[in-house]
């Protein structure tokens, strides 16, 4: 079988392309604007596990159960956050502890202090936030329990 050269350069322009279009086998994140339907979350596969702080009241966490399966978080920064936290990451679980990035994670800015995540399966769930910074979370919030419709 013979490919002319400018079926070979389209093809291979299709690649990266492709790779773009479906991901790259990264896990996706998602960003919703409130009152957003996001796409279905999956549980991480992951076993590894990041050993957490102490969890404290320093975030103030606020679950709000806004429509079935919306939630809304605000929460505030701790008091002695390091100015160069760039991300907090919002997780959930069925499981009483939930870990990054063992549970369904939602990530913000380190500037964020509110997120609407929806598509959250009815049921009790396991909230509670992650500071992150140098590739791991630095300090969790206390679990916030809910019932999602």
């Amino acid at each position: 079988m013979h490919i002319s050269m400018s079926k070979s350069v389209t093809l291979l322009a299709l690649v990266p392309l492709a790779l773009v279009l479906l991901g790259g086998g990264c896990q996706q994140i998602y960003s919703p604007t409130p009152g957003a339907t996001p796409p279905e979350s999956q549980e991480s596969a992951s076993t590894t596990a990041n050993n957490p702080t102490t969890p404290g009241d320093e975030f103030n966490l606020v679950v709000q159960v806004l429509n079935p399966g919306i939630v809304k978080f605000t929460w505030e920064a701790p008091k002695d956050m390091d100015p160069k936290t760039e991300t907090f990451f919002l997780l959930h679980s069925v499981k009483p502890e939930p870990l990054y990035p063992d549970a369904f994670w939602y990530r913000r800015s380190g500037v964020d202090r509110e997120g609407v995540w929806g598509n959250i399966p009815a049921g009790k769930r396991y909230f509670r936030i992650c500071e992150f910074k140098d590739n791991q979370c630095i300090r969790y919030s206390k679990v916030v329990q809910s019932e999602v419709q």
